[in-house]
């Protein structure tokens, strides 16, 4: 089962454009029952986001996580903002392409949540409803 704030590890992800390679992704939702799960992306790549300060930075649309705040990243990790896909884990897991790497803390997780708000509108409601549902 997964739950918010578990960081994974997904190799050889498809993205739409047709290019493929391993991304790190944060779930976003706790499994109640179903199968799926809400996922953001995250990049290693800080060529978007010179100047980005650690934690929210709505205008570049990105949340950064440097490794020195110790969230289970082993680089300067950027969460994506919103870019949310759902993923069909039990299907990843069974076929090893997906694997849980780390979690990040209770308190990062929440100050990134808050983040995500200003994106509410970005957000499809049935997305939003899963993501917010317990807060």
């Amino acid at each position: 089962m997964h739950r918010q704030g578990q960081i994974l590890l997904c190799k050889d992800f498809k993205f739409k454009d047709g290019l493929i390679a391993d991304k790190l992704f944060v779930v976003l939702d706790t499994a109640v029952t179903d199968c799926s799960c809400l996922v953001i992306i995250t990049t290693k790549n800080p060529s978007r986001y010179a100047y980005a300060t650690p934690g929210c930075n709505s205008t570049k649309s990105v949340f950064y996580i440097p490794v020195d705040c110790n969230q289970d990243f082993s680089e300067d990790t950027y969460i994506q903002l919103p870019r949310i896909f759902e993923l069909d884990i039990d299907a990843l897991l069974s076929s090893k392409q997906i694997s849980f790497i780390g979690h990040i803390s209770d308190m990062c997780f929440s100050q990134f949540k808050k983040c995500l708000r200003k994106f509410k509108y970005d957000i499809s409601p049935q997305y939003w409803a899963k993501i917010y549902q317990a807060t």
